[in-house]
Formats: C-alpha cells, sequence, structure tokens
C-alpha cells in the first residue's frame, strides 16, 4: 500500500462521524425538499420549479449514495477487526478526540509502537483492500 493510500485511508477515517452527520442532514433535505413540492402541486403553476426541485433531490441521493459506499468501505473491514483493533481505530479516528498514540496504548495495553506501525499497518491494510 502507498503512503498516498494509507493517507487517503486515514482521512476517510477520520470523516467517518461527519460523512454519517452528513447523511443525516441530506435526508432530512431531501424530505423537506419533497413536502414543498408537494404544497407546489397545490398551486398548479410552478411545474418548472418542481422539476427543478426533483433534479436537486436526485442530485441529492447521488451524492448520499456516494457517502453511503464510503461509509460501507470503511465499516466492512471495521466489523472483521477483533476487538483491540477496532478500538485502537475508534479511539485514534472515530471518536470526536484524537487520542495520541499514548493514550491509546495505555488503553489499549500494547507499546504506542506496536499500535501505531504494527496494528495500525494491518486495519489500514484491510480497509484499502474494500477500497480499490
Amino acid at each position: 500500500m502507498t503512503k498516498e493510500q494509507k493517507e487517503k485511508i486515514k482521512k476517510l477515517l477520520s470523516n467517518y462521524k461527519t460523512m454519517k452527520a452528513q447523511i443525516e442532514c441530506i435526508d432530512y433535505e431531501i424530505d423537506i425538499t419533497k413536502e414543498c413540492i408537494e404544497d407546489l402541486r397545490e398551486l398548479r403553476d410552478t411545474e418548472n420549479y418542481i422539476i427543478e426541485k426533483n433534479n436537486e433531490i436526485e442530485y441529492k441521493k447521488g451524492i448520499k449514495k456516494r457517502l453511503e459506499d464510503y461509509i460501507n468501505s470503511i465499516e466492512n473491514p471495521l466489523n472483521e477487526l477483533n476487538a483491540t483493533e477496532r478500538k485502537i481505530v475508534e479511539l485514534r479516528y472515530l471518536e470526536g478526540k484524537k487520542n495520541t498514540w499514548k493514550e491509546i496504548s495505555n488503553i489499549v495495553g500494547y507499546s504506542s509502537d506496536y499500535c501505531r506501525k504494527e496494528m495500525l499497518d494491518l486495519v489500514l491494510n484491510n480497509i484499502c483492500k474494500y477500497i480499490k
């Protein structure tokens, strides 16, 4: 795995919660837009606007699909990790606070070098297989 691939995966992991929140926002926006369309149908003279809003919904669905694909490319390999490996990823990338390797090593009971070099590389390699 190249350094660029590692950095891409780390960035995906760091943005995991944000992507999940974006999906929720998109769902909410789609629901509001659909309600707006229903209200506009009663007016009958706004067909172009309704078409525009339908296009907007399709665009948002496309964004949502891409985000869901990214999330799945993260979740599938994470589900295959053992408890310690998953805890390391959660502590480093998935929680709001990015814990230091020293903090992580104290929590999981391994040296910070082992967590950072061995276990993280194993996790990143597994995720890389799903992204390709």
